[in-house]
């Protein structure tokens, strides 16, 4: 008897629920196009603050607080899915003769490192948004002169109240924050 009792609960124990993957994988479908120069741009590896450093998907539902999604995630980090898309984004740009990543890059005259700030699913307001920061710091080679340091912020609104259309959202905030960016290298390095 108590064999079929647990070989029963086994039955109906209900499938593991499944864990949904997410991509940032949009760049802008327009970019600035500048004057070529002759030299190259190195573009580091974003970094984050640390609550945003996982591929956890981070949402709020009350100001000051944060949380995250249980069966929502990234694919990857944040960083690792944007250092593609900057890269691409400013290569469309046609401003640099080669945009390199490390290790390479020793004779880049310019350098950009960049920071996501904030990316998280904001159910505080009605109706939710998703809110982005990027930092941006874009410097001269050799000396480190600063020719540009800026915080672009985006406010994208969501289709709905659900994990899915906050990583829509995500993506058009990452598309606009990049052809930004890229307007913004191009004018700082003319």
């Amino acid at each position: 008897m108590t064999f079929a009792v647990v070989a029963l609960a086994g039955c109906l124990r209900a499938p593991p629920a499944q864990v949904h993957l997410a991509l940032l994988d949009r760049v802008p479908t327009e970019v600035v196009r500048a004057a070529p120069l002759a030299q190259a741009l190195l573009v580091h590896r974003p970094e984050a603050r640390p609550l945003l450093d996982t591929v956890q998907i981070a949402y709020r539902t009350r100001p000051h607080e944060v949380a995250y999604f249980a069966l929502n995630r990234w694919a990857e980090r944040p960083t690792e899915m944007l250092h593609p898309l900057l890269v691409r984004t400013l290569e469309r740009g046609g401003r640099f003769a080669a945009v390199l990543v490390p290790p390479g890059g020793g004779n880049a005259r310019f350098s950009l490192r960049t920071e996501v700030v904030e990316l998280v699913q904001d159910f505080s307001v009605a109706p939710p948004v998703l809110r982005l920061a990027i930092g941006v710091r874009l410097t001269e080679e050799p000396g480190g002169k600063v020719l540009v340091a800026r915080e672009i912020r985006r406010t994208q609104a969501m289709e709905r109240g659900t994990p899915a259309a906050g990583v829509a959202a995500a993506n058009q905030a990452v598309s606009d924050a990049l052809a930004e960016l890229a307007r913004l290298v191009a004018e700082s390095t003319s």
